[in-house]
């Protein structure tokens, strides 16, 4: 759903920014990749391969956003 998608954003875009930040080491650049790489995820949810990595709420910790990577098929 739109909410469930909603949360893995606020989620996940600031560990996304700093990794974006680090590779690309201007701010808009970064900022404009990860804008990109959630529109893509988000057009590609049915493709999702592991589902259960992307805990929401009070689920949510730090090891499943390093656990995440390479999780979305785009």
């Amino acid at each position: 759903s739109h909410e469930t998608f909603s949360a893995l954003e606020k989620r996940f875009r600031k560990p996304a920014l700093q990794w974006a930040f680090g590779v690309l080491a201007v701010w808009q650049l970064a900022e404009d990749a990860v804008q990109k790489a959630f529109l893509s995820a988000y057009q590609h949810l049915d493709q999702l391969r592991y589902p259960e990595l992307f805990p929401v709420g009070s689920e949510a910790d730090d090891e499943s956003v390093e656990a995440a990577g390479g999780a979305f098929l785009v």
